[in-house]
């Protein structure tokens, strides 16, 4: 018989699993992580019963997609950094949402019209995708997941997950359902009208009990705030990607094509590593925004150190979580094993580029996107240099992933920086490389680089760990304790 010691244990855990099944956070991290796997499988049936010459027809048409959809969702960026900021005025977030429909809706009409005009006037563009076939499915999906994101950055401002974890899933599993019933050239209609039928069911849940009522409308000063914030933060954005797809552009262009596989495995891993850091950041950013908006310099300094002692102890858990995978890794890709020195090098940039997080919310909710944006687009141009440099030098692909991680060195260095002046403390050079890397992580990650040095996937990550673990016993409790508190918590996004 169980001893009633043991009971309570389970009672208590019991519970404990009930309140993490009720988060809405804990529900969306695992709608997120259903969804990627689902696109996962969709991404090799798709590529299996589309054939290559459909398949690359359908590739052509998610990259036009994806370009209009950067487009598009300028105002979703900036409804999103104004509205957490200014929610408690009620009257003020109304004509904000009612600004960005209309915003949004001027942006899908510019965009239809421009687009149905090109392929009136020149009627063979792009014909070898046949592109004239297929634009106006490529449209529908547009103007849907435009609206779509719109409401995706309200729902979230307000902490209500539920219609936006319907969204993330609807997609790929309509697209996996329609795969049964065609293929090729039927089937990429199917997977179309799939998409649109999807993006159309979630506009229509999105559009029953609106956090905001209301219609669209113009007031100059609000709607020219969403024009320029929307603007800055799109250009910001939108860097980053092109950060990491410049660098696979120059592998492309300088190295092999084998080459070029192992560097984008590289790339895809790190990046699936840190994804529950994007995931926690999603649902997080309306909050954190808010409260670096209404804080005094005080308490923005207090809160930065918890965001350092928690988010960043939490990334450094994941590094050490990708370093760990490697043997595993190996094992299960062996005619990969030379794309992993490269996929170290990324995982301390992806480290790098999560630490500053909290500074970069600062700037935002002080209205100070510009400066993400200047230091995005120099990060880009140093990325773009090094990489060149670094080719024709003759040096091997791991450099690809170095000039990476030197490019958001430098945008961390400077993003800290600006952050420091904005909230009126002293800054310079030592400061910040302090505050970047304290020595209790300055240690452990120099024991990684050298890990990576000398090739050692064993006896030096876990040398790094224990010292790690070691240093920062207290922050690891507490990040510990902060995740139960922010997974059980049912209001916790509430503000």
């Amino acid at each position: 018989m169980l001893g009633r010691y043991t009971l309570v244990k389970l009672v208590k855990i019991k519970n404990l699993f009930s309140s993490i099944l009720k988060s809405p956070i804990a529900q969306y991290i695992g709608i997120r992580y259903l969804t990627y796997g689902l696109q996962f499988v969709n991404a090799i049936l798709i590529a299996k019963y589309l054939g290559v010459f459909y398949f690359g027809i359908y590739s052509f048409l998610l990259l036009i997609n994806q370009y209009l959809t950067y487009v598009g969702i300028t105002p979703s960026y900036s409804l999103n950094a104004i509205l957490s900021t200014k929610k408690s005025d009620e009257l003020f977030s109304k004509n904000l949402w009612n600004n960005a429909l209309f915003l949004n809706i001027l942006i899908i009409g510019f965009i239809l019209f421009t687009s149905l005009t090109i392929i009136v006037f020149f009627p063979v563009i792009f014909s070898k995708f046949l592109f004239k076939e297929y634009i106006i499915y490529v449209l529908f999906i547009f103007a849907l997941s435009s609206l779509n994101n719109l409401f995706i950055n309200l729902y979230r401002t307000y902490g209500l997950l539920q219609k936006i974890n319907f969204n993330q899933l609807i997609v790929p599993a309509i697209q996996f359902f329609v795969m049964f019933f065609a293929k090729e050239k039927e089937l990429l209609s199917y997977l179309l009208l799939g998409t649109i039928s999807a993006n159309l069911l979630s506009l229509i849940l999105f559009l029953h009990k609106i956090p905001l009522n209301g219609g669209i409308a113009y007031k100059k000063e609000i709607f020219l705030e969403l024009l320029k914030r929307g603007f800055h933060l799109l250009l910001y954005n939108v860097s980053f990607y092109l950060i990491l797809l410049s660098s696979r552009t120059i592998v492309s262009i300088y190295y092999t094509t084998e080459e070029l596989g192992l560097y984008t495995l590289a790339v895809n891993l790190s990046s699936a590593v840190f994804m529950v850091v994007g995931a926690f950041s999603f649902v997080l950013y309306p909050k954190f925004l808010n409260k670096f908006f209404i804080s005094s310099n005080t308490v923005i300094k207090n809160l930065l150190f918890t965001i350092s002692s928690i988010y960043i102890t939490g990334c450094y858990l994941l590094t050490y979580l990708g370093f760990f995978a490697i043997p595993l890794v190996k094992y299960l890709l062996p005619q990969y094993e030379t794309a992993l020195p490269a996929f170290k090098v990324l995982l301390l940039t992806q480290l790098i580029l999560n630490n500053n997080f909290g500074y970069s919310l600062l700037l935002v909710a002080r209205k100070k996107e510009r400066f993400l944006t200047k230091y995005a687009l120099i990060t880009l141009t140093i990325t773009l240099i090094t990489s060149i440099i670094f080719t024709h030098t003759g040096l091997p692909l791991i450099t690809m992933a170095l000039a990476v991680l030197i490019g958001f060195l430098f945008y961390n260095i400077n993003i800290t920086k600006q952050a420091f002046i904005e909230i009126s403390q002293k800054v310079n050079i030592k400061i910040v490389l302090n505050e970047i890397f304290p020595v209790y992580y300055l240690l452990p990650i120099l024991i990684m680089a050298l890990s990576i040095i000398i090739n050692d996937d064993y006896y030096f990550p876990i040398l790094s760990f224990v010292i790690f673990s070691i240093m920062n016993k207290g922050r690891i409790l507490n990040f510990w304790q902060k995740m139960n508190s922010i997974l059980i918590k049912k209001d916790y996004l509430t503000f």
